[in-house]
């Protein structure tokens, strides 16, 4: 139980650990709007596991059948039963 508040506590004193989350709050500030929003996205699909293969899936399969056309595979290949 000690260790836990020794944690926090040594967290809320570190410097570098202010500054680094003013810099990064910084540099978002600085970013386009749209940006922002693909930031936002990235972080929200990085930090919850469950949520990537949802959304990491459908996008990967649009984009495949947006540069091959109506088909996700690619015109080179080919299934032939015969």
């Amino acid at each position: 139980m000690e260790a836990k508040y020794e944690r926090e506590y040594s967290a809320s004193v570190d410097p570098f650990t202010a500054w680094r989350l003013k810099e990064r709050e910084r540099g978002r500030a600085g970013m386009a709007l749209h940006d922002r929003m693909l930031y936002a996205a990235g972080q929200a699909v990085a930090t919850n596991s469950c949520v990537a293969p949802h959304v990491l899936l459908p996008v990967t399969l649009c984009r495949l059948s947006h540069c091959f056309g109506k088909t996700a595979l690619p015109s080179s290949v080919s299934f032939k039963l015969t």
